[in-house]
């Protein structure tokens, strides 16, 4: 059943341009990286410092750009009239929550690994640097998986509200991100708030040495968890709550 929804909500999106916008930013953004990156790291410690722009950046824009699709892609759905069936669908609004997840993560994981591809071979073959291609796959495997419970967060609001109300959320999210990720408040509270896993956890494990390794193998376990209770609570709001 969640197949036959993916493939439906798949021919949806074929009507729109939504996920060429997604990939097209994808490239744009690697492109922009490789091109403001010429002079402005040193040699020295070109690996730490391209590894921390990139995903710092990344990591501070996702949660808007997330809420910016979901919110258009809810709308589109809303002013069709779609939206009125969804309680009636023989798939049940469980499987239309899971399926729409499910879509919205691939697509934006594989724009992230297209990014993160692009950049390094970009950076590699440019610059004549030699950027470790296994560092970069972890970082992004680690942005893919801060998607999940964004996207589990926006889906709930995008349903029940307005585009204008998922961007500010969007908006929000990324403001407080990007000072948690800055601040030592920040390292105390940061595993209790999803909007800071795109930058934190990539960034963290960049830094792990020897003796680190418990310390973030435990908050990577934490993150999960937190990961896993939010998608429960907002699959458990979309079921329940009325329109």
């Amino acid at each position: 059943m969640i197949v036959r929804f993916l493939i439906s909500e798949w021919i949806k999106l074929k009507r729109t341009s939504l996920r060429w916008v997604v990939f097209a930013f994808s490239v744009i953004y690697s492109i922009s990286i490789i091109c403001f990156s010429k002079g402005l790291f040193k040699y020295d410690d070109i690996v730490e410092e391209m590894y921390w722009a990139f995903f710092m950046i990344l990591g501070s824009i996702l949660p808007i750009c997330l809420s910016v699709y979901i919110g258009i892609m809810s709308s589109i759905e809303k002013s069709a009239g779609n939206f009125k069936n969804i309680t009636a669908s023989p798939f049940g609004k469980i499987k239309i929550f899971i399926g729409r997840n499910i879509l919205v993560n691939v697509i934006f994981s594989l724009s992230i690994v297209l990014s993160a591809t692009l950049f390094v071979s970009g950076i590699n073959i440019v610059y004549k640097f030699n950027l470790p291609v296994d560092i970069f796959l972890i970082g992004t495997m680690c942005v893919c998986f801060s998607c999940v419970s964004l996207t589990a967060i926006y889906t709930v609001i995008a349903f029940y509200c307005s585009l204008g109300t998922v961007f500010a959320v969007g908006v929000f999210g990324s403001i407080i991100a990007s000072i948690l990720s800055v601040t030592s408040l920040g390292s105390i509270i940061w595993r209790a708030i999803p909007f800071t896993y795109p930058i934190i956890l990539p960034i963290n494990y960049f830094y792990i040495f020897p003796s680190y390794l418990y310390n973030y193998i435990t908050n990577l376990l934490f993150c999960i968890f937190i990961t896993f209770l939010v998608f429960i609570i907002a699959l458990w709001l979309f079921k329940n709550t009325e329109k």
